[in-house]
Parts: C-alpha cells; structure tokens; sequence
C-alpha cells in the first residue's frame, strides 16, 4: 500500500484517483476524501446537524460508487458536505454511516458522476487500493 491515502491521476476525459486503505471503511473514507478535493468542496466550519444513513448494494465496487454518489446527492439536492464521518462496511454489502454535515461555500470542479469504467477494488500489500473515475 502506498504511502498516501489517495492520488489523483492523469485521465484523457474525466478525472480519476487511486484510493488506498488498510480496511474497506479506510478506503471508502479515503476515496471519499479524494473526491472531495478533486471537486475543490469547501464548507463552512460550522456543523450544520448530523446525518446516519445505510446504504446497501450488491457488491463493494458497488457500494463504494453508492457511497461516493450518495455525497453528490447531497451536496447537489441540499447544498451540504458530508463530512468527519464513521463508517462500517458490513458483508461487502451494507455500509453504516455516522456523518456531520456543512453548508457548502464552494465547489471549483463539477462531478457529474461517479463510473464503474475499470472499477475493483484490489487487495494489495497491507489493504486495498481502487481506481475510480469521475464524469466532469
């Protein structure tokens, strides 16, 4: 696993990033984290409320897509980040989400979507890592 929790790569049409983690929770909050700054989200300091959520798919690829799709939603519906989350992944299937959320001030690059285009995720040497690509 390499040394940083994600990087972002050079993609001809969107944007992509390698996400690490040492569990799947790690890598979820890491490719989660990635976006966020591949989007150049900036919120306001101050909590505005909690959310809880599970999500559900059936497969980890799956479910990471989910996860990372169901940040968009929110910023996109609700003008808010999700943000200082805790999450289980129970079964590959079932992710468990605690998260504070935050009125977003700024976002520099639109994400229209999160792909499966090459999705996996891997096990690697001390975790897991995933490509991820990102519609701009």
């Amino acid at each position: 696993m390499a040394n940083e929790p994600y990087r972002e790569l050079d993609h001809t049409a969107d944007v992509a990033l390698v996400a690490h983690g040492r569990d799947l929770p790690e890598l979820f909050r890491n490719a989660a984290d990635g976006m966020i700054a591949v989007a150049g989200f900036e919120a306001e300091a101050s909590p505005l409320g909690s959310r809880r959520m599970c999500l559900s798919a059936p497969d980890r690829e799956t479910l990471l897509v989910t996860w990372l799709e169901e940040i968009l939603s929110q910023a996109e519906a609700e003008h808010t980040l999700l943000r200082d989350y805790t999450l289980r992944v129970r079964d590959d299937t079932q992710l468990e989400v605690e998260a504070a959320t935050a009125s977003i001030r700024h976002i520099a690059k639109e994400i229209k979507a999160v792909t499966f285009h090459g999705l996996e995720i891997r096990r690697v040497e001390g975790g897991f890592e995933a490509t991820i690509v990102f519609d701009v």
